[in-house]
């Protein structure tokens, strides 16, 4: 199994999970996750990220957090071995809590930043386990699975439920000291269904006249509007976006995705000395066809042209190179799919060309050109950091230090 890769870089928006060893509970009393919550408004505090929603499950938890120092491992070693060491502690226990490498994919902003924040918040009424302390439900003095309650009865949980900011986010819990309520509440701003709740608001807001008070009625109509889109969630289900969450190293459209996975292969051949096969141990390597498609492109040519000896010696070697670093070939497979009779040629073609390319600086470019174009997208695109709607930088959120933060947990 592939190891779980970082891709770490200034003002990266992760969703970070980390689950219980063997599936083990890591929460056994509500003291343990009030603890949990100091731990993160400590790292919070150490570390500069921004954070902008949390929710705690029996078995695992999930952040959704910026960095804008790009510090995702510090921040989440910082977390979670400071968790452990306490609960190893008030347990008289030993060894991992936590279950390997946390989990992290970087998320792209806007529509697919406002949407995974609906698919973290409703994990406690997802599914037959998804229960508020992994227990039944008592409703109408009958104790029933998740799957047995009603619309409305899984609503009235969603909102109950205490460990998760989704009830400071819709104003029926406190704030949360160390949570970044603006950007999610300025990207519902422009949903399509908050276009009638900011009407109303705005129009209540000129009457009010005090800024203050416009203020407060804006910000109580954003948060009614990120009820109202977080709850059409529970009646129907994006299952396309549930796909896309499950994914492994990014969740966004597939620029973006190219853009991060540029940025792991970088990484990996970086730490590795640049050898090819490092890729495969991360899951990391493209489809040949992708890289043969970009090739054959870039040159003007079909693949059964770019498969001729004589005529094509860059545009082959090219293809020859960028099979093994970016697919995982080895030279011998490259050699098969472009006509060469071993791989040893193509071997050999590959360093005649990068030793042409050291000396030729357009023929250097356009290799450069041919990377570029395997992704599509240049460092940083795609990546938002902008409060939309209007919304201020803190709006919605308190301001207080480690010793008397106020998480949003109602008593």
């Amino acid at each position: 199994m592939p190891r779980p890769l970082r891709v770490q870089y200034p003002g990266a928006i992760y969703h970070a999970m980390a689950r219980g060893n063997g599936r083990q509970e890591i929460f056994r009393t509500d003291a343990d996750r009030l603890r949990f919550l100091e731990n993160l408004n400590h790292a919070v505090a150490t570390h500069g990220v921004r954070v902008y929603l949390w929710v705690l499950m029996p078995n695992h938890i999930h952040l959704l957090l910026e960095t804008p120092h790009g510090n995702l491992s510090a921040f989440m070693q910082c977390l979670l071995t400071a968790y452990t060491v306490y609960f190893n502690r008030q347990y008289n226990s030993v060894g991992h809590l936590f279950q390997g490498r946390f989990k992290a994919c970087v998320v792209q902003g806007d529509e697919y930043l406002l949407k995974l924040s609906r698919y973290i918040h409703l994990n406690p009424v997802r599914g037959d386990k998804a229960l508020t302390l992994g227990e039944e439900v008592e409703c109408a003095g009958r104790r029933v699975g998740q799957r047995g309650l009603s619309l409305r009865e899984r609503v009235q949980r969603l909102r109950g439920y205490r460990w998760s900011s989704y009830p400071s986010y819709i104003g029926l819990a406190p704030p949360c000291a160390f949570v970044d309520y603006a950007p999610i509440l300025a990207l519902v701003g422009g949903w399509a269904g908050a276009e009638v709740e900011l009407a109303e608001g705005q129009a209540a807001a000129a009457v009010a006249g005090d800024r203050t008070d416009i203020r407060a009625i804006v910000l109580a109509r954003l948060r009614r509007a990120y009820r109202r889109f977080v709850e059409t969630g529970l009646a129907r289900s994006d299952e396309a976006f549930q796909r896309l969450a499950a994914a492994g190293l990014a969740i966004g459209d597939e620029g973006f995705v190219r853009q991060i996975e540029a940025r792991a292969v970088r990484h990996v051949l970086e730490a590795h000395g640049g050898d090819p096969a490092a890729l495969r141990a991360y899951g990391l390597r493209l489809e040949p066809q992708r890289v043969l498609a970009v090739v054959t492109q870039h040159f003007e040519l079909s693949e059964s042209e770019l498969a001729q000896r004589r005529r094509q010696p860059v545009p082959r070697a090219a293809a020859a190179w960028l099979l093994r670093k970016y697919a995982g070939l080895s030279y011998c497979r490259a050699a098969a799919i472009l006509g060469w009779g071993s791989g040893v040629a193509a071997g050999v073609q590959v360093r005649r060309l990068l030793a042409l390319a050291a000396e030729d600086e357009a023929l250097a470019r356009e290799l450069r050109e041919l990377e570029y174009k395997l992704y599509g997208h240049e460092e940083g695109a795609g990546v938002t950091r902008e409060n939309r709607a209007g919304a201020e930088p803190g709006a919605g959120t308190a301001c207080g230090g480690a010793a008397s933060a106020d998480f949003g947990v109602r008593p």
